[in-house]
């Protein structure tokens, strides 16, 4: 599959979630049944709440797949947890640069 084929699909679900250095996600690819499968978790900062997805990654679309499988995750409610991440972060000033 490659390093392309393995990477588009969760930098695109990263990207549809909004996700950035302060949300807690994980996104991988590795072979499934039927040819490369992509998880994605998003978790609450406090570790309370998790959801997970996980999809087929199509060759002729990596990048659709991942944003398939994100919105999947929005539709759990994956955005409240990344908004929770970003306020966790926010107040615990994590991720700026210090004085």
């Amino acid at each position: 599959h490659g390093a392309k084929g393995s990477l588009a699909p969760a930098r695109a679900a990263l990207a549809e979630l909004e996700g950035g250095c302060q949300a807690a996600i994980g996104a991988y690819c590795d072979d499934g049944r039927d040819g490369l499968a992509l998880t994605v978790r998003v978790f609450a900062p406090d570790g309370t709440q998790a959801l997970a997805a996980r999809g087929p990654v199509d060759p002729a679309d990596p990048a659709g797949s991942g944003r398939a499988v994100a919105q999947g995750l929005v539709r759990q409610g994956a955005r409240e947890l990344v908004t929770l991440g970003r306020e966790f972060a926010a107040k615990a000033a994590i991720g700026r640069k210090q004085a």
